[in-house]
């Protein structure tokens, strides 16, 4: 479940409209990397070897092996101010190679954002986002899937969100997107459409420091998925569709006007509803707390996440009371530079679920440190 909310973070930085990434994003920046041409281009690759004590995400059956990591960060930005279009290109990947794993030999994350947004006046814009994103990693679908185990995933998935902004009192900004996606799964996930509106309002202020707050729907059917019984049978001849109504609220705060101290704290609830049994009705809760010192040659940082799924009907066997999941993850990670273009950094993370359906319980610990050269 990792895997989904990071991808899904990923995925909703890269939508924003300025060009963003999890470890590219504006709370990451210093004050003298704002400055941007009418041309402004960033490259950084990265190596790092690693260890983790769980590849499968396995409860009975854990695989550790140690592990080489690749990784490309680009972005390409162009700033037209005569027009007031702004054309961007953003794309990030990571391939990570396993050593001694008899399961899996690989795991690779890549995501890729096109853009093209235009100023109308001094109040409006307007944006084309986008999006693509390949995934092969081991997933834990049973949130959304009658499938209690882990298990190695390969998925596609693309799509568009056209969107326009307001400026509006106070220094702030009011944003309608309405996004469409198409993701692809290999079996035996079902592939499906995604679709529906979001609104976001953001706020600037302090230094450099903002609050966004949104509101999302989204319609998701699948393609040939069945509804399921509260005894866990298909009924053959429907179709399934959930519903989901997403609040999600955003807080990046600088403590200090060099932006050396700073937290960025995100909270999200989402209530998914289905259109058969209520078997996969849930109410979904994520909180996640980062704080971080940034000077000029180290950084550190701390995280932590907590995933929650309340589940409304479904039930477990041989269990009273219907399905509840809690998923922790507890993050650091450290910086050095050792040339103005070239840092070392050192990353920890640990993750555990627990469930009243204990066949879904696992811990995994990993850790690795590299390099990141940009140029």
């Amino acid at each position: 479940m990792l895997f989904a909310f990071r991808v899904s973070a990923a995925l909703a930085a890269c939508a924003m409209p300025c060009v963003a990434a999890e470890t590219t994003n504006s709370d990451e920046l210093k004050p003298d990397e704002l400055k941007i041409s009418m041309w402004d281009r960033s490259t950084n690759l990265r190596g790092a070897f690693g260890y983790k004590d769980n590849v499968l995400l396995s409860k009975n059956n854990p695989e550790a092996s140690f592990f080489w990591q690749s990784g490309l960060d680009f972005s390409l930005l162009r700033l037209a101010p005569e027009s007031g279009s702004t054309l961007s290109f953003f794309l990030t990947g990571d391939d990570r190679r396993y050593f001694s794993a008899d399961s899996v030999n690989k795991e690779q994350l890549f995501l890729v954002q096109a853009k093209i947004a235009r100023d109308i006046g001094q109040n409006w814009q307007l944006g084309v986002p986008i999006n693509y994103s390949y995934i092969d990693e081991v997933f834990d679908a049973s949130t959304t899937e009658q499938i209690f185990e882990t298990l190695p995933v390969k998925s596609h998935r693309a799509g568009v969100a056209p969107y326009v902004s307001r400026s509006l009192p106070w220094n702030s900004t009011l944003e309608l997107k309405f996004y469409v996606d198409r993701q692809l799964y290999n079996e035996p996930l079902d592939d499906y459409w995604e679709y529906g509106p979001q609104l976001t309002w953001r706020k600037p202020y302090g230094n450099r420091s903002e609050l966004t707050v949104s509101y999302t729907f989204r319609e998701r059917p699948y393609d040939t998925r069945e509804f399921v019984t509260l005894d866990f049978f298909e009924i053959p001849g429907t179709s399934l569709r959930y519903d989901q109504h997403e609040f999600e609220l955003i807080l990046n705060h600088s403590w200090d006007a060099e932006r050396r101290w700073r937290i960025r704290t995100r909270f999200g609830y989402t209530l998914n509803q289905e259109n058969g049994t209520g078997f996969y009705d849930f109410n979904r809760y994520r909180f996640a707390q980062k704080a971080g010192y940034y000077a000029k040659s180290w950084q550190a940082s701390v995280e932590a996440k907590i995933l929650h799924y309340d589940y409304v009907r479904q039930p477990i066997p041989d269990v009273v009371g219907t399905r509840n999941i809690w998923e922790f993850v507890l993050g650091v990670r450290l910086e050095k530079n050792l040339l103005p273009k070239l840092k070392l950094f050192l990353e920890s993370e640990h993750e555990w679920v627990d469930s009243n359906n204990t066949i879904e319980e696992y811990h995994v610990n990993t850790v690795m440190s590299g390099v990141d050269w940009e140029f």
